[in-house]
């Protein structure tokens, strides 16, 4: 072999050099380092999944009692004009499931009765934003409410009622830049994004 193909230097030993190895386990270090912070918040984010899910199968089963004809005993003893769903922000952690005893389409708590007991909110989950309506303006109070047999969904703060008009709502975890927003459209069905 000529010698202009031979290696300049020689090595007696093979191996890895010390570089070789530190940049090894560095870059073994930032893979873990990130592996771990991203699961760290995976227990908030599955509860938080977990709540948005729950809520929207609350509303549709709101709406199924009121396709349903479902009866119950009204406070003000007339008849039940339909079922809804009632979010107030002040009361972050629940939520309740109503029958409409006065024909006014929101929650009356004098005369709307409960169905059931308060849906409560998970831990360290909280209502952060109800938006209602086209505008998207934001309420302290919601109803939605759904007007048999059809059902007809009509969504309602204190100030408005809007007949299949989409409204949102925003869950939120603490602790985690992360929330989960309940599209609600006009024909009652919701929409988790």
């Amino acid at each position: 072999m000529p010698k202009i193909f031979k290696p300049i230097f020689k090595r007696s030993e093979q191996g890895y050099t010390l570089i070789e190895l530190l940049v090894v386990i560095t870059m073994i270090g930032i893979m873990s380092a990130v592996v771990f912070i991203s699961s760290r918040n995976s227990p908030k984010t599955l509860t938080l999944d977990r709540t948005a899910q729950k809520i929207s199968q609350d509303i549709g089963q709101a709406r199924g009692m009121a396709m349903g004809g479902k009866q119950v005993a009204c406070n003000v003893g007339g008849p039940v004009n339909g079922y809804g769903v009632f979010f107030d922000i002040a009361e972050t952690s629940h939520y309740l499931i109503y029958a409409n005893c006065d024909a006014d389409k929101k929650y009356s708590p004098s005369n709307d009765t409960q169905v059931g007991d308060l849906l409560s909110l998970e831990k360290d989950i909280s209502l952060s934003s109800l938006k209602l309506g086209p505008s998207g303006s934001i309420q302290n109070k919601m109803s939605i409410f759904f007007l048999p047999p059809d059902p007809t969904v009509y969504v309602s703060s204190d100030s408005a009622t809007f007949e299949r008009a989409t409204s949102s709502i925003t869950v939120s975890v603490d602790g985690v830049a992360q929330d989960k927003v309940l599209e609600i459209k006009g024909s009652g069905i919701v929409n988790v994004r």
